[in-house]
């Protein structure tokens, strides 16, 4: 799941959305790219991903459990002793207590402490990385090339974005929602002219994020600025002396792109 489709980035180019381009393939690397270099900046992992982490017992600090990576949904539990906690949402805290990403568990005194067996290890399940938001999937119809990209509100989805039409389409092509945080959301798309032309949410569901603008725009920015890279004379990655006695130092990342990225940070301990 990348922060930006290939339709963002071309329509910030300027580059047709609806036409498939001999870069579109170039495109789609430099996002992936941008990306990458925006996860090493800020230290964190993006893309949510469901998996399952394990912890010693150098990561408990009396209840706390502390814990390496984003935890944005917890789905299971398992105390270092194998057993697992029921109802993880009632026996444990998950902090900071507002909003995720979580950084650590808190064991409540009510249920019981963190055990360790001899080289046990607690299991923690769920959905890991940065809030971002859905994404959409569609098929039949006849047609191809429909994208569309999803608005969230208080963890509803609210809407959904047309960011291309696509052709072909006979009828309208069902909608799902990929796998991800939350549940329950669905919607209807329409067709006129064998193109989408928009969708209708049926259902907002629960438990959903939005991906941080400032991230869209940052990776946005990033990618356009890679692609702008292709056209220069040189990969120049010295200070280099010029025939008029110009000094041309190296590139570096924008600053406004830094600036965006800066509040996103993550401290490494």
């Amino acid at each position: 799941m990348a922060l930006i489709t290939l339709e963002h980035l071309k329509s910030y180019l300027k580059l047709s959305v609806t036409t498939a381009s001999v870069d579109d393939a170039l495109l789609q690397r430099l996002i992936i790219a941008a990306q990458g270099i925006i996860e090493q900046y800020v230290n964190r992992a993006l893309t949510p991903v469901q998996q399952t982490r394990y912890y010693r017992q150098s990561f408990v600090n009396a209840q706390l459990l502390m814990l390496d990576q984003d935890l944005l949904q917890l789905d299971s539990l398992v105390n270092g002793n194998g057993v697992t906690v029921p109802t993880p949402a009632t026996n444990v805290i998950l902090e900071p207590r507002n909003f995720p990403p979580y950084r650590l568990i808190r064991m409540k005194f009510s249920y019981s402490v963190w055990i360790f067996t001899i080289d046990g290890e607690v299991a923690v399940t769920g959905w890991w990385g940065y809030p971002a938001s859905p994404t959409i999937s569609l098929s039949g119809g006849g047609g191809s090339g429909g994208v569309g990209f999803v608005n969230v509100i208080n963890g509803a989805v609210s809407s959904i974005d047309v960011m291309n039409q696509g052709s072909g389409y006979a009828t309208a092509p069902a909608v799902a929602f990929n796998a991800g945080p939350g549940t329950g959301a669905a919607a209807t798309a329409s067709v006129s002219g064998g193109a989408i032309t928009g969708f209708t949410i049926t259902a907002g569901g629960s438990g959903y994020f939005q991906t941080e603008y400032d991230l869209i725009q940052a990776c946005t920015r990033l990618a356009s600025w890679l692609y702008r890279q292709k056209d220069t004379q040189a990969d120049i990655d010295r200070p280099m002396l010029t025939g008029a006695g110009v000094t041309i130092m190296p590139s570096a990342m924008p600053k406004d792109i830094t600036q965006l990225l800066t509040p996103y940070k993550k401290v490494l301990r």
